[in-house]
């Protein structure tokens, strides 16, 4: 029966349900909890900061070699353009060779033109005043031979002269194809440079992404230090109010204890009068009281269900019609005295040495946790229509005993 494992869960949880924490401990608990939780947490971001830490550094790495091939390219570069420069230079002073010996080359072909004009003349002067040949003046023969030398001379002159021109003009043709080449090889280390720069400005902005995030991991990390520290402290705190409080407790204890003692005779004596001393349950088979009067509808033990045609366990027993009032079979403490889902409200009754009963199907309750009760006090009610039905229980630590062999026979 569903109601019924209810209730033996709710018998289970009795210790727990008895026993008196003073506020100090229930704080005390709290604060150890979430120190515990603090301490955890501290651990993970310790882990998170070890993690970053180690990212920053092969961030940090991968940057020095990034700078390292950045200063290369640099340096690279740096070199071509020196060599452009030279390049240019050397072009240059080519450029300026060419130019003299074509300045050369024009005074020579000019003086060339002169010396040969001058010696014309002075054949066709010699040719006119001297018409007899006299061994004094040249010959025509030598002096076309001297003209034609002069000639071939000035045309050496000029052929060297155009030699150099055309080895000065391919020069300058091989000086501006390494010039072009260089500057070729030179926009590709640009190039190669700006990347390198790109990949380096992602990765410092990476770098301080990882540099903010630890950063931010310590911060907290020191919160949560700085909040751990209170926390023990409070702790600390808690526990001397605890120490405090149990002294406190263990002298008004040793100062009641005295008190309590005749106290505690008196009762006895008027438990053991009713029979109902503490101890005593045990010895009471056969011989409490009915909680009231009504018919046995359902009895302890496996059995039929009425309803659903499916054999059941019973743990106790019913009773209906019942009259208004519940009684205590036995003198005892109340436990437990509220509503239960499914069962309405209950009441269980501890009789000492692990043993209770259990009231069940209550429309009224009379008792309160802690109430002691003797035997015949009216614990409850339950309805007085057809459906008015009382579920009673005796147990035994965890085991069901049957009500009927303990209840006086009638």
């Amino acid at each position: 029966m569903r109601v019924l494992g209810i209730v033996i869960l709710l018998l289970f949880g009795l210790a727990s349900v008895t026993q008196a924490h003073v506020p100090v401990d229930k704080r005390l608990e709290k604060e150890q909890s979430e120190l515990d939780r603090v301490k955890k947490e501290m651990a993970e971001k310790r882990s998170r900061g070890l993690q970053l830490k180690k990212r920053e550094a092969a961030a940090n790495r991968v940057l020095t070699d990034i700078e390292k091939r950045l200063w290369v390219k640099k340096e690279a570069e740096g070199r071509i353009q020196a060599q452009v420069l030279d390049k240019d230079l050397k072009i240059k002073e080519a450029l300026d060779a060419m130019h003299a010996l074509m300045d050369r080359m024009t005074a020579g072909r000019a003086a060339a033109a002169r010396q040969i004009r001058l010696l014309y003349r002075e054949q066709r002067l010699h040719f006119l005043r001297i018409p007899i040949h006299t061994p004094e003046e040249p010959s025509a023969s030598w002096r076309l031979y001297a003209l034609k030398s002069v000639a071939r001379l000035e045309a050496d002159r000029l052929g060297r002269l155009q030699i150099r021109k055309t080895a000065l003009k391919d020069q300058g043709v091989h000086l501006s194809q390494s010039k072009a080449e260089l500057l070729a090889h030179q926009e590709m280390l640009h190039r190669e440079t700006l990347a390198i720069q790109k990949s380096k400005e992602d990765k410092d902005r990476s770098l301080a992404q990882l540099v903010k995030q630890r950063v931010a991991e310590e911060q907290s990390l020191e919160e949560l230090r700085r909040a751990s520290l209170r926390l023990e402290t409070l702790i600390q705190k808690l526990e001397a109010e605890k120490e405090k409080e149990e002294k406190e407790l263990a002298e008004g204890e040793k100062r009641k204890r005295k008190q309590g003692e005749r106290k505690k005779e008196k009762e006895k004596r008027k438990e053991e009068e009713k029979g109902q001393a503490p101890g005593q349950f045990a010895k009471q088979k056969g011989k409490l009281q009915w909680p009231g009067v009504g018919e046995v509808v359902r009895r302890f033990g496996r059995q039929k269900h009425p309803e659903f045609d499916d054999t059941i366990f019973s743990r106790g027993i019913e009773l209906h019609p019942f009259g208004a009032e519940v009684s205590a079979v036995y003198g005892g403490k109340v436990v437990h005295a509220d509503d239960l889902r499914g069962v309405g409200k209950v009441v269980i009754v501890s009789h000492g040495e692990d043993y209770y009963t259990i009231y069940a199907h209550l429309k009224a309750l009379f008792v309160a946790v802690g109430d002691r009760v003797k035997q015949g006090k009216s614990v409850g009610d339950v309805s007085l229509t057809e459906k008015g039905r009382l579920y009673f229980e005796i147990r035994h630590r965890r085991k069901s005993l049957d009500p009927l062999a303990w209840l006086i026979k009638r």
